[in-house]
């Protein structure tokens, strides 16, 4: 079997069906970061974290384990985007200091995963709000080597409401598509999006619980 890797790579992966699934939950997301204090745990090589200030975040730092990677794209951060190195189960910030906190990709990795949720519920203020995402492991693909434990959605719904009073769970899926463009559109790519005109429908019904990824906010 050929190696999974572990963290994605948007310059070597760019045009990969798994550069859509990353740049869709930061896309879903990004309306509730602007005005607010964010931090993106786990944020690999920080491009969430350069949509999350396009968005209007009022600041943003972005926490990964590896040095190394955000030493390499500090340069390249735009103002307001703050990179630190960090554990997301032993998080260097006082109680109460991010409005935001999004962890996309991540805990799926962890080896105490109810210490990382306990750790962002002690870092977001009161109205603070958690967006976070795990593979369904009663869909997604077993044997990746990197993943210790992925979540159903009722795992991660029980894991959420034992420390928030507010819990949503939303389906992120893959699907074929087929779509009729004019040249503007059919060029535009790079994330660009489609005029406002452009419909969308669906075909296929699917049931909650099938998702490929459960995605929440708490």
């Amino acid at each position: 079997m050929a190696e999974i890797p572990e963290r994605f790579d948007p310059e070597t992966m760019h045009g990969e069906l798994v550069e859509a699934e990353h740049l869709a939950r930061y896309r879903w997301v990004a309306p509730l970061a602007k005005g607010r204090k964010v931090l993106d745990a786990g944020c690999g090589t920080a491009y969430g974290s350069v949509l999350l200030a396009e968005a209007g975040a009022e600041r943003v730092v972005g926490l990964d384990r590896s040095a190394q990677t955000l030493d390499a794209v500090r340069e390249e951060m735009p103002r307001g985007v703050v990179l630190e190195p960090g554990d997301v189960t032993a998080l260097p910030y006082a109680d109460g200091q991010f409005d935001l906190v999004v962890c996309f990709e991540v805990i799926e990795h962890l080896d105490d995963q109810p210490l990382a949720l306990d750790e962002f519920r002690r870092v977001l203020s009161a109205e603070g709000i958690l967006a976070v995402s795990s593979p369904n492991r009663d869909v997604y693909p077993p044997g990746n080597p990197h993943h210790t434990h992925e979540y159903t959605p009722s795992e991660l719904a029980d894991e959420l409401s034992a420390r928030f009073a507010f819990v949503r769970l939303e389906r992120q899926h893959t699907w074929i598509t087929s779509g009729v463009l004019d040249d503007s559109q059919f060029e535009r790519g790079a994330d660009a999006p489609l005029d406002r005109e452009t419909r969308i429908r669906k075909l296929a019904a699917d049931s909650s619980g099938a998702e490929l990824y459960t995605v929440a906010l708490a």
